[in-house]
């Protein structure tokens, strides 16, 4: 499209009513230049479920483990117990239940009610369930990091999408310039349209050829590879195929011992 710009800046596209074409093709030009490549599609919903169920499953079992503590009502510990319960009990009960975006935030709620007071930390750690809870962090670290990842990936699949349809208008909008051209060239003989249309036709063809020779070079390249990943694999094979050769004495006396 900017070699077709240049070309049509050499000609006088407002006496050949042209202007308009020219500004909408310079519209299309900017978008194109400011558009940037379709990155893979939301590869991190997988890993954000994984997580999201490693983070269940340790809440719920340090929900069990602190029932069954309680239920041992050790006397050493029954302040700890108390403290721990306090927090366990209004965030990791029967959490299995509650809706996905609830659970998140309760547990979410539980490792900040852990940060934040030292007392509670303590209470934990001498019922021995801090273990549990640096896991319940870690996997709430990964499940978070591969949230942030899918926002990325989601801003850069919709730029895609829209990279999509910037290029079929800018498609169009050629389309539109060539129509535009051989209705002048018609409508307007009074005007002198054929350099244009030969300048048009000398750029198109160079283009044409240009593809023609990507195409021809892509398809050169992905026959070598094929070719080169057959010949391996041949090779492969028939290195398999060769009988080893028998053993000598010596051998055969060192494996015996």
């Amino acid at each position: 499209m900017n070699n077709i710009l240049i070309m049509l800046k050499d000609y006088d596209t407002e006496k050949l009513h042209l202007d308009f074409m020219l500004k909408i093709l310079e519209k299309n030009h900017l978008l194109l230049s400011t558009n940037f490549r379709l990155k893979r599609p939301l590869m991190s919903t997988v890993d954000i479920q994984h997580w999201y169920d490693e983070r269940v499953r340790i809440a719920g079992s340090i929900a069990i483990q602190m029932r069954g503590i309680a239920q041992g009502n050790l006397a050493s510990m029954r302040e700890e117990i108390k403290i721990a319960q306090k927090v366990v009990k209004p965030y990791l009960t029967n959490l299995r239940k509650k809706k996905k975006t609830d659970v998140e935030t309760l547990i979410d709620g539980f490792l900040r009610e852990i940060k934040k007071d030292t007392l509670v930390r303590g209470a934990f750690t001498k019922i021995a369930l801090m273990p549990y809870i640096e896991e319940l962090e870690k996997a709430s670290n990964e499940h978070y990091k591969f949230h942030k990842k899918r926002n990325t990936e989601a801003a850069a699949k919709q730029s895609g999408d829209r990279n999509k349809a910037i290029n079929k208008e800018a498609q169009a909008a050629l389309r539109s310039l060539f129509n535009q051209i051989e209705l002048g060239h018609i409508s307007y003989p009074e005007l002198n349209y054929v350099p244009l249309i030969t300048h048009v036709n000398v750029d198109l063809i160079r283009f044409t050829n240009i593809i023609k020779t990507r195409d021809t070079y892509n398809k050169k390249r992905a026959q070598k590879a094929k070719e080169e990943k057959e010949a391996a694999l041949a090779s492969k094979m028939e290195s398999e195929m060769y009988l080893k050769p028998p053993a000598s004495e010596e051998e055969i006396k060192t494996r015996e011992l």
